[in-house]
Parts: structure tokens; sequence; C-alpha cells
């Protein structure tokens, strides 16, 4: 029987856990002009998003697409 776990959103939505996240999300994407003015005023826009969703009116961006020129095999994967 699956376990179930109640109110862990409230607890793992923080910010410290919002910072780490942005950490993960800019590795590698230093350079991206995006990155950079998000990075300039950080601890406001981590804490706007945090208020968007306890209010529940943060929205999801649309996706963006990218062609892979070099995909890895399976094999690697394994």
């Amino acid at each position: 029987m699956p376990k179930r776990v109640n109110n862990i959103f409230r607890e793992k939505i923080k910010f410290k856990n919002m910072i780490e996240a942005y950490k993960r999300a800019a590795n590698g994407k230093k350079e991206n002009k995006e990155v950079i003015l998000f990075e300039m005023d950080l601890a406001n826009n981590v804490t706007n998003i945090l208020k968007s969703i306890y209010e529940n009116k943060y929205i999801v961006g649309k996706y963006r697409r990218f062609i892979i020129y070099e995909p890895k095999s399976c094999k690697e994967f394994k």
C-alpha cells in the first residue's frame, strides 16, 4: 500500500529551497541574459514567486522547443 504524505507542499516550498532550486536550474546558463537579469534581484524575484504560489496565482510559462543535434545512445544511460 502506498504511503500518503499530507501537507508536504508548504514544508518544501520555502525560500531556502527555492534558492537551491534556482542554483540547480541556472547551472551552466550563467551567461544567459534572462538568468543574469533574474539573479540581479534574486531575493525579490524568489519572494514574488513564493507569494504568487501561496496565493494560487502562479502561472507556468510556455515550453521552449529546441533541437538535439547529437542525440545520446541508449547504451550510455544504462
